[in-house]
């Protein structure tokens, strides 16, 4: 199920957060093109675009490019509609920028975003990519792939598949080998945000958890979250590992 590119933005306070903490380490130079890879509602995306030369926001969503076409319109940004596994833009970048969007591709098939990345790069580019990556503790998304196997929603289910992939170092440091890009930074975070009641939470999840969700009835999708945060291991705090990387074109 497509995600709402307008639900979203209002409740995407959380990727903002991330995004925004990547935002300000990097360095950008003004004759940068820069692509950002799963862009969402184009909000980070538009925040870069006045420090570089050009900037370029892709989703899979036709939902969020229609929302961030809407809203923000600078004369160096564009949005595209494309999967990350397979578009092919007629352009490379000086940087590619990912902030939490390439977990939502299956682990069979997170070589193919790795190639993206390597096709869009310039010889001397380099991509910073954050995702949410494996942790000691379980995450909401394994919750979610327990609640879907209850009784009560195990026949909604039939036929699906885990829709993401929490990836260790090693398995990133792999795909980035098999596409010809090299990991010259990395680090894994553990990270908690805070809702502050147990209604913002489900509110959160109310679009957040679409991947499952959607998958029910619309008149008990409310329930299905309410039951994912009766198994979780907070009310109200949401945690987390990101896995953050630098990668640039190697040898293959």
């Amino acid at each position: 199920m497509e995600w709402s590119g307008e639900e979203y933005a209002a409740i995407s306070g959380l990727q903002k957060w991330l995004a925004d903490e990547s935002l300000a380490a990097l360095q950008w130079r003004h004759r940068d093109e820069v692509l950002d890879l799963g862009c969402g509602d184009g909000k980070i995306t538009a925040q870069i675009a006045p420090l570089v030369s050009r900037a370029v926001g892709v989703d899979f969503s036709q939902s969020m490019v229609d929302f961030a076409r809407e809203h923000h319109r600078l004369d160096n940004l564009s949005f595209f509609q494309g999967d990350a596994r397979t578009v092919r833009l007629d352009s490379a970048f000086d940087r590619i920028v990912s902030f939490n969007a390439l977990h939502w591709i299956p682990e069979r098939e997170q070589g193919r975003v790795f190639e993206t990345l390597a096709m869009h790069l310039k010889p001397k580019g380099q991509a910073h990519v954050r995702l949410v990556g494996a942790g000691p503790e379980k995450s909401i998304e394994e919750v979610m792939e327990g609640v879907r196997k209850l009784p009560q929603w195990q026949p909604f289910f039939v036929g699906y598949a885990q829709p993401f992939c929490h990836p260790t170092l090693e398995q990133a440091r792999q795909w980035a080998a098999g596409s010809g890009l090299e990991l010259v930074e990395h680090r894994l975070d553990q990270k908690h945000w805070d809702f502050g009641s147990r209604e913002a939470f489900e509110h959160w999840g109310q679009t957040t958890m679409v991947n499952w969700s959607g998958e029910v009835p619309e008149e008990r999708r409310p329930e299905f979250v309410h039951d994912v945060l009766n198994h979780y291991s907070s009310e109200t705090v949401f945690t987390f590992y990101q896995l953050v990387m630098e990668l640039r074109p190697g040898a293959l």
